[in-house]
């Protein structure tokens, strides 16, 4: 093998690399422990009393729902309830080096949630859920679909 073809197959794994790294996770995760990994910033004190951090609000929950799994509607009812701003846990990072290193690398530097152009409340809440809901969505879910037995126990059907 000569030099030109090294660098061209070394580029071709890179390439695969990083497609690999934007499809996964390749199975479903739990929406509460992953939007927990995912929060940057914490709330203000005076418009989220007792919620100030992420963290209070899952455990909230966790008491609430008990066993059962923390779900995107039991997200969003809760933070209407508590008059929430989930935006508020998922600051985008600031200026131009920390824009660009969230895009290129977003699994080391958190790309928080750009929803600021959006000003209803609910409507922004349900915005950032259902952004972190997609990127915990695996793969096969979000591509292919659910399958029979997801379908049947969840107790909708597509056609």
């Amino acid at each position: 093998m000569n030099s030109s073809s090294n660098w061209k197959i070394l580029s071709i794994f890179l390439l695969a690399a990083f497609s690999l790294s934007l499809i996964l996770p390749l199975e479903d995760q739990n929406l509460g422990e992953y939007a927990l990994g995912q929060v940057t910033s914490d709330a203000n004190a005076s418009d989220h009393a007792g919620h100030e951090q992420f963290s209070e609000v899952i455990d909230n929950l966790k008491i609430q729902l008990g066993d059962d799994e923390i779900s995107f509607t039991a997200l969003r009812d809760y933070g209407l309830r508590n008059q929430l701003n989930y935006s508020a846990y998922f600051e985008p990072p600031s200026g131009v080096l920390g824009t660009i290193g969230a895009r290129i690398i977003p699994f080391l530097v958190k790309p928080g949630i750009r929803c600021g152009h959006i000003k209803d409340r609910s409507t922004r809440n349900d915005f950032v859920l259902r952004t972190l809901l997609k990127k915990v969505t695996s793969f096969h879910q979000a591509w292919i679909g659910p399958s029979r037995r997801d379908c049947l126990h969840h107790g909708s059907h597509r056609s």
